[in-house]
């Protein structure tokens, strides 16, 4: 079962103070997959998207479990773009090592959190960044939680009042753009990403302690301003070896592909 905060927030039946597992998709839940990346050449990425143009509110929610802590920068979850156009890039979450995430918005560092923030190999995390750009404190306006508690000894930053409008920049897991870098890409992620969900609303405190539950992922089908939803194998995947690129969101219509012998495997939060 899930919390009170994300049955608020499901639009479908209620049974025992919260949804049934699995009843926004009408059978039962299950998770078993992740996909996978080898933090060299490996990443998937969607078609241009728009969603977020010009929006105050926005919240992104992911699992990673990294094999490798140690290459240095790694971008699990970025919408960057291809250019050296600073209009092209909306949200990005990039970690350093073991010690350090960023979770960047308009192309800039919006939260820096490295005074206590540690991460091991092998081990599943979930994190949320959350946006509001109505609120008139400028560094009050983004959150970043890490297994539903938020970070709060880092650095905020200030964040303009709404998200950039973007054209042709593709939502991509496992690696960065460099502009600098004549045209490359680079901070390649090394280890496994799952249950990659996207709101067009600021989740509150409780929101995001329901969806991380614990530590155990729950079925967000249904859930209120959901917009797009990427499973990451389960859904895709039927049986054992997985051989299929294709990432559906189950959310939206702008699905995902794997690249350069990215792959799902079993392993999940």
């Amino acid at each position: 079962m899930v919390g009170q905060g994300l049955a608020n927030m499901i639009g479908n039946a209620i049974t025992g103070g919260g949804p049934a597992v699995g009843g926004g998709g009408g059978g039962a839940f299950t998770n078993e997959w992740s996909a996978q990346f080898d933090g060299v050449t490996q990443y998937a990425a969607t078609a241009a998207m728009t969603t977020f143009n010009g929006l105050q509110n926005a919240s992104w929610s992911f699992w990673i479990k990294f094999d490798n802590v140690a290459l240095g920068w790694q971008a699990p979850i970025i919408m960057w773009g291809n250019t050296s156009t600073a209009s092209n890039r909306q949200f990005s979450f990039q970690f350093f090592n073991n010690q350090r995430c960023d979770f960047g918005l308009n192309g800039n560092v919006a939260i820096r959190d490295s005074g206590n923030f540690t991460i091991v190999a092998g081990t599943w995390y979930h994190f949320v960044g959350t946006y509001d750009g109505t609120i008139g404190t400028a560094n009050q306006r983004p959150k970043l939680y890490k297994d539903g508690i938020q970070l709060t000894s880092g650095l905020n930053f200030n964040p303009a009042s709404v998200l950039n409008t973007t054209s042709g920049t593709p939502f991509e897991m496992g690696r960065k753009w460099n502009p600098a870098g004549a045209g490359s890409y680079q901070r390649f992620f090394d280890g496994q990403i799952d249950e990659v969900s996207m709101f067009t609303k600021t989740l509150s405190a409780t929101e995001v302690s329901d969806i991380y539950n614990g530590g155990t992922p729950t079925d967000l089908t249904g859930t209120a301003d959901l917009v797009h939803y990427y499973r990451n194998g389960d859904n895709n995947c039927t049986s054992a070896p997985c051989t299929g690129t294709l990432i559906t969101d189950e959310a939206g219509s702008l699905d995902s592909t794997l690249y350069n012998g990215a792959s799902f495997i079993q392993d999940a939060p």
